[in-house]
């Protein structure tokens, strides 16, 4: 409470309930003209005797006639005297008189109000019944119930035929509610002092516990309309936990550069808006690790695969060159927390993050002062930067995060308005492999394989990166590939294929130029390839120190072997395009390192190193457009139109054709020389150990404004992935956003199978009465349909009735669904039709739901001349089964609940009370009885009303001294009702409202006030003040002490809190409780053995509580002294606690001989 006036209202008093509104002055019983009973009268009788001389037969006066009454009725022997019996005859005949004479105040009163006032007593009032009709078999499309359609009910008490009427016509047809589903936003407070998250949670199922199937236990079976989800704390399971799972969201690509079925496989999706300023809030905010709140699924053959980094480690080498060749602070310094150059580590070095430095510019200016120090002015290991003073270990890990392997990133670019999303498969994940809905489930549908985006959170109380995600609409994107170790390739050399799984000969067993090497893959060359590089291990390579040209120095046409030195071996690449080859690069070095550069002349050849041959590169510049139609070749041959590339040997030969000239020449030289043969090498042949295939792709995808012609001829598909479902984006808009629009907090789906549109539709909602949360303003529903995967609203003319009031009360909605209504749509569960319901906010307010069904309709008692007490008693469900005249087209009719609204004739004490409260107040408020008795009378589900003159209560403010104010404080009947909250018996704020516009008027509902109009009124529910106590409890031994905490709880409520429990108890305004009667209370329950470190508390209604008080107390006129729901109450083992109640003192008195006062 804020701005609460010291003040106290001088009136100290309890409101007025239904029960205090009788006067039993009104009741004819209350004083009656004659109220003597027949042993008053009897007596009466003796006492007159005694007066009355008793003559006899001389006429002398004999006594008085007391003793012909002192008698009695002997109805055992039957011998009571005649005239005694005569006389209690007359006594009992006298008995008519005497009440006909009693009833005078009755007939007085009655003979006012009906007479003379014309007043009556309201007539009864008819119940009514759900019913639900089905069609016959037999009936293939409709059935018309015309209104007043008789169907009977049994007979009532007399014997007579109970008769119901159907209220209005319905026509009957085979639509059923087939699927229910939920989904919920927090976009409330629902979890205490927490701010919203934003979080969305689905409910597959929605009539159910949990959202998936599981059996409701509720005592009336009731579920979350909008799957409102349930939170529970626990440190096992690390913080908060929901019943509700989190909704799937996100979007998803299809295309052919997704085919990757080996290696390492990095996709980079790199997603461009329109629009900066998400990402940047993005970036401002507290809460996100933008890694984990991203998750990317590919399909597989049986299951999604998801992307999930494998390889933590980081480049210790990068991290120093980084900061060795830093100039400046500004180098080192930077952004939180995506900019970099340095970037939040989201596990260890994630705290409280605002847009500010991460290194800051002091702590990088000691870094570069510390390295400059050092020998040689670098840092050789990071673990120097500890010593720094201002760098600690969160920015060390940092730093580790910032240069670890890149194989997962999600980074943004503002500048360029990009959110880069990258992902790895590593080469022990299966093959990304077209999109197969029958085994992934989503519908999506496509021919390509699927990147899947899903928005997930880590903690359900951070702010979910939906919130802000949602907000980006998407201009173009680009898909790049880059893939290491493709080794399921189609090798050819001149003469045959080739098996790779043993050392082969690329250019045959007698390479020349012009031999041929041919390389196949249907997955790289069905795409536009970047790049492609040639991973190759060599088999057998010269040792020799110099290369080749020492190894070939002793052939016949080079005498020092400079025409085969290592650079001299080319190969031209060409690249197979329509049967023809398109030549890439016709100088290609054969023999490169580990980086693609060529070996130079004199240097050793990689004999045991996996060396790269660079064979397509970004600048090749091939001109060559993607065939995603390409067809998978198992050969080589003309016929063959792409998929291959083609390495040819255009420079040097290894010398097989010269080697026996040059043997033969040796030999002949020696002979003549007489010296030892310098004899040639044999040639080498070209034999490859491995060989695997690296490459790039890329395909930039435009997501707005296609022609339609382009969007027919698409091959890159866009998805949005819903909650449950999937949507294929419409490329031809002007506008798209990235994620799918959920703007409201609660929505529930109805699908509904074999409707016939366009139709109407009649669904029976039943409600769980008293669930609504009552601090809440029921927001108008919003009910649409869904076309063509797009949600429409349903127009004000189509929605025939409602009767549910914004469904927080059972009753029927009637829809009119109009032919465009579909059930071709994907983002929910195609073949069914779909309408849905949604509040924008304050879903709670909204109640819980029983059940929902089709073809629905009320019919109400018809007086038959039926027992006028038929009414009293509710109609059993499943009662009415049958019309009154059979219908061969409806097979069945089902009464799925008992009656309601049913009212008897009033009675007399309720029509004595409505109009002498009425000839009181006049229907004006005035005093304060004017004001209680006019609200209990017109709304009768409140059970009490205090009015407090004076006071001021409005928006958390608290005045009792506010002349021109009146406040109401209104409290409703919960019992036999599934209340929010029992302990807090609170008004919704509709009936709130009501009661306002009662008293005060409406202009635009045309309610005049009946108060004045120069005060403020202000109808408000209580304010609860919970009593809240701490305390240790020893059970007696034997007692179970997990049952009996639970029962002690439950008793403290009962006591505290007796209307929770007792339907006879009344909540009662103010009081004051002590902490010792509580005690007490706990004490005598005949399972504790003894409380210890006792301690109560006051919880006020804004939620903090006081310190241990010795009594409790209402600290306003408004207020209601109320339990907790739970008591902190710890059980003690075999000791005592150690708190000041168990302290010992020694009380021992000391002898005078032990005094210190020495006499």
């Amino acid at each position: 409470m804020s701005q609460n006036c010291c003040d106290k209202n001088p009136l100290k008093r309890d409101g007025t309930s239904q029960q205090q509104r009788l006067l039993k002055a009104l009741l004819p019983g209350y004083i009656a003209v004659d109220e003597r009973s027949m042993g008053d009268l009897i007596e009466f009788v003796k006492q007159y005797a005694k007066e009355i001389n008793f003559f006899n037969i001389n006429n002398d006066i004999k006594g008085n006639w007391e003793e012909f009454f002192n008698k009695s009725i002997d109805s055992k022997n039957q011998l009571t005297e005649p005239h005694y019996a005569l006389f209690i005859a007359f006594l009992k005949l006298f008995k008519y008189a005497q009440d006909d004479l009693n009833q005078l105040t009755k007939k007085h009163i009655d003979f006012y109000y009906k007479e003379v006032l014309q007043l009556s007593e309201k007539p009864a009032v008819a119940d009514q019944v759900f019913l639900i009709f089905e069609l016959a078999k037999h009936v293939t499309t409709s059935f018309k119930i015309d209104k007043g359609t008789k169907l009977k009910a049994g007979k009532d008490s007399t014997g007579v035929e109970i008769i119901y009427e159907t209220d209005k016509e319905i026509v009957v047809n085979k639509a059923k509610v087939k699927e229910l589903k939920a989904l919920f936003c927090n976009k409330s407070n629902i979890l205490g002092k927490l701010a919203p998250n934003y979080c969305l949670y689905a409910s597959p199922i929605a009539n159910s516990a949990d959202g998936l199937g599981t059996e409701i236990e509720t005592e009336d079976l009731s579920w979350k309309t909008f799957g409102l989800p349930i939170f529970s704390y626990s440190n096992d399971n690390e913080g908060y936990t929901s019943n509700r799972q989190f909704a799937n969201i996100g979007f998803a690509f299809a295309s052919p550069i997704l085919f990757l079925a080996e290696g390492n496989r990095t996709v980079i999706l790199t997603l461009t808006f329109n629009d900066s300023e998400p990402l940047a809030d993005i970036l401002d905010s507290n809460y996100f690790n933008i890694d984990k709140s991203i998750r990317a699924f590919f399909s597989g053959e049986k299951e999604w695969i998801e992307a999930i980094d494998q390889d933590s480690s980081y480049s210790e080498e990068k991290a120093l060159e980084f900061l060795n060749n830093a100039k400046k602070p500004e180098n080192i310094a930077g952004i939180e927390p995506q900019q970099g150059p340095v970037f939040d580590d989201p596990n260890t070095g994630y705290g409280n993050q605002i847009r500010d430095y991460d290194i800051g510019i002091r702590v990088a200016q000691r870094i570069i002062d510390e390295r400059d120090k050092l020998p040689g002015k670098k840092f050789t290991n990071t673990s120097e930067l500890l010593k720094i003073y201002g760098f600690g270990i969160d920015k060390l890990n940092d730093i580790k995060y910032s240069f670890r392997k890149d194989y997962h990133s999600t980074t943004i670019d503002l500048k360029k308005k990009q959110l880069i999303i990258k992902r790895t498969l590593f080469k022990d994940k299966k093959a990304i492999v077209k999109y197969n809905k029958e085994v992934l489930l989503d519908t999506i549908n496509t021919e390509w394989p699927v990147e899947k985006i899903i928005i997930s959170t880590e903690e359900i109380i951070n702010t979910y990166i939906y919130a802000h995600l949602k907000k980006l609409k998407i201009v173009k994107a680009e898909i790049k590939v880059e893939v290491t170790g493709v080794k399921n390739l189609t090798l050819q050399n001149d003469f045959s294929e080739l098996k790779p799984s043993k050392p082969f000969l690329p250019f045959t067993n007698k390479p020349a130029i012009g031999s041929s090497f041919y390389i196949g893959s249907w997955e790289i060359f069905q795409k536009k390839p970047d790049s492609i590089d040639l991973n190759i291990k060599w088999d057998k390579l010269p040792t020799n120190l110099l290369g080749f040209q020492d190894y070939y120095k002793y052939y016949k046409d080079s005498s020092d072997g400079s025409l085969r030195a290592n650079s001299k071996f080319k190969v031209k690449i060409s690249y197979l395009d329509s049967k023809e080859w398109v030549m890439v690069n016709d100088q290609t070095a054969l023999f490169t390192d580990e980086n693609g550069a060529a070996i130079q002349d004199n240097k050793p050849l990689p004999t045991d190193k996996q060396v790269k041959i660079n064979a397509i590169t970004k600048d090749s510049n091939l001109g060559i457009a993607r065939n995603e139609a390409l067809l998978e070749s198992k050969v080589y041959d003309e016929t063959t139109q792409r998929g291959f590339l083609k390495l040819e040997l255009n420079n040097a030969n290894f010398g097989h054709f010269g080697y026996q000239t040059s043997f033969t020449s040796a030999i002949l030289t020696s002979v003549n020389t007489k010296a030892d043969p310098l004899l040639p090498n044999e040639p080498y042949t070209p034999t490859f150990k491995e060989l695997s295939l690296d490459y790039t792709s890329s395909e930039n995808i435009s997501l707005i404004e296609l022609d339609d012609s382009d969007f027919e001829d698409r091959v890159e598909q866009f998805f949005h992935i819903h909650p449950f479902g999937v949507e294929e984006v419409l490329t031809t808009k002007s506008q798209n956003f990235l994620l799918p629009q959920y703007e409201d907090e609660g929505t529930l789906y109805i699908g509904l199978s074999d409707l016939e549109p366009p139709q109407n539709i009649s669904i029976l909602f039943k409600v769980s009465e008293g669930s609504p949360d009552p601090d809440l303003k029921t927001e108008t529903p919003q009910w649409s349909y869904l076309e063509n995967n797009e949600w429409k609203l349903i127009d004000k003319n189509n929605i025939l009735s409602n009767t549910t009031d914004k469904l927080t009360t059972s009753g029927i909605v009637s829809l009119s669904l109009p032919k465009t209504i579909n059930s071709d749509n994907t983002v929910l569960t195609p073949d069914l039709f779909w309408i849905k319901v949604s509040a924008e906010k304050s879903s709670k307010a909204i109640a819980d739901l029983i059940s929902i069904n089709t073809q629905a309709v009320t019919a109400s008692f018809v007086d038959n001349g039926n027992d006028p007490n038929y009414l009293k008693k509710p109609l059993a469900e499943e009662t009415i089964k049958k019309f009154k005249d059979s219908k061969a087209s409806i097979s069945k009719i089902t009464q799925p609940y008992s009656s309601f609204g049913g009212e008897i004739k009033e009675q007399y004490s309720d029509f004595y009370t409505r109009v002498s409260e009425r000839l009181r107040h006049k229907s004006r408020a005035i005093t304060i009885w004017d004001y209680e008795r006019l609200v209990l009378g017109a709304f009768p589900s409140i059970y009490k009303v205090k009015c407090l003159n004076h006071t001021k209560y409005s928006n958390g403010s608290f005045a009792e001294m506010a002349p021109g104010n009146v406040t109401l404080i209104v409290i409703s009947n919960v019992r036999n009702t599934n209340a929010v909250d029992l302990l807090k018996p609170k008004t919704s704020l509709n009936t709130l409202t009501e009661i306002n516009d009662f008293i005060k008027g409406n202009e635009d509902k045309a309610k005049q006030s009946i108060c004045s109009e120069n005060l403020s009124l202000f109808v408000m529910n209580p304010i609860f003040e919970e009593i809240r106590v701490d305390f240790k409890v020893k059970f007696q031994k034997l007692k179970d002490p997990g049952y009996y905490h639970n029962q002690l709880n439950s008793d403290i409520i009962s006591f505290l809190a007796p209307w929770a429990f007792d339907s006879e108890s009344d909540v009662v305004f103010g009081g004051k409780i002590h902490k010792s009667k509580i005690l007490n209370f706990i004490e005598e329950r005949d399972y504790v053995d003894y409380v210890t470190c006792f301690k109560m508390s006051l919880i006020a209604n804004d939620g903090t509580e006081s310190a241990d008080i010795e009594y409790a107390e209402t600290t306003t006129s408004a207020s209601i002294l109320t339990s907790a729901k739970e008591h902190k109450i710890e059980i003690i083992d075999e000791k005592l606690c150690d708190c000041d109640d168990n302290e010992q003192y020694d009380v021992t008195i000391p002898s005078r001989d032990d005094c210190s006062c020495g006499k």
